[in-house]
């Protein structure tokens, strides 16, 4: 006669899930490796999504020669605040896939709010220190509905190369005194639209 087997589980503390397929996936948290593991599982035109709560990441996600969408639930909802320290960048270190726009390759991040309550970097300031770090030749980049907390202890945004695209509908702000700590900073020739 058949048997029917059930098998229930849950994802526990320290285990990495995705959930989702192409062209949509699901970070069961926001944790870093929830995030990174649908990194790894994700194709050019794929969305990963991040759910609402406040995440510690200890480790930076790189992101590499992929056109997709990181998408969270909106400023003040999915929070990502780094503890990397000495790595820079401490949270995201993004390096846009050449499309040459044939495909159209979109590479987006959307509905965060990113902060940094340790020193990201070399803590001088300047190009070796900031949470995210945007670079290469894409021509079609969004950066929008997100909240980047620049402070004393590091710069929110670093953006190299040849980087065409697109900022808006963000808050940036800097609670520091210092006056080489900037919620973004441009390097080397670009184009990059700040809305």
């Amino acid at each position: 006669f058949p048997v029917t087997i059930l098998w229930f589980g849950c994802v526990g503390e320290g285990e990495a899930a995705c959930g989702g397929a192409s062209p949509t996936l699901i970070a069961a948290t926001g944790n870093y490796s929830d995030v990174n593991d649908c990194y790894s599982a994700a194709v050019d035109g794929d969305t990963i999504t991040v759910p609402s709560g406040t995440y510690t990441w200890d480790s930076k996600l790189v992101w590499s020669n992929k056109s997709i969408t990181l998408k969270g639930a909106g400023i003040g909802l999915t929070v990502i605040d780094a503890n990397v320290g000495a790595s820079y960048p401490c949270l995201i270190d993004l390096t846009t896939k050449s499309t040459s726009n044939t495909p159209l390759g979109l590479t987006r991040i959307t509905g965060f709010t990113f902060k940094a309550t340790v020193a990201c970097g070399n803590g001088g300031g300047g190009v070796g220190n900031a949470m995210i770090r945007i670079r290469g030749t894409s021509q079609n980049v969004r950066f929008d509905h997100n909240r980047v907390e620049a402070g004393a202890l590091t710069e929110g945004i670093n953006v190299q190369g040849g980087v065409i695209g697109v900022a808006d509908h963000n808050e940036f702000t800097n609670t520091s005194s210092t006056a080489n700590r900037h919620p973004i900073r441009r390097y080397h020739p670009f184009s990059y639209g700040l809305g």
